[in-house]
């Protein structure tokens, strides 16, 4: 399995609203795009300052279902006209297990 582990830090001035609809835009990716195994999208509890805002946890079976995932045009669709917009900063990492 690949696993892909992205952190989102959004504008101090991001709605509430904005990160709701960045969650559901990013959840509904699960239903259209095959090479998912598990996908997750949940934001941070707050407990620390300097934390993340948000954490996206997808699984795939290997790396052409990733970049398959990656490049997909709904996906693009999100970062381009919902999150590029409100983003401060974004850490990634693949790994394999």
């Amino acid at each position: 399995m690949l696993h892909h582990v992205v952190l989102l830090r959004f504008k101090e001035s991001t709605t509430p609203g904005a990160i709701t609809a960045i969650t559901e835009s990013l959840m509904s990716l699960e239903s259209q795009i095959s090479t998912l195994r598990y996908f997750s999208v949940n934001t941070d509890l707050g407990l620390a300052a300097d934390n993340a805002h948000m954490i996206i946890m997808a699984m795939f079976d290997d790396q052409a279902g990733y970049e398959f995932y990656r490049d997909h045009p709904a996906h693009q669709k999100v970062i381009r006209e919902q999150i590029s917009e409100q983003l401060v900063s974004r850490s990634a990492a693949q790994y394999a297990s």
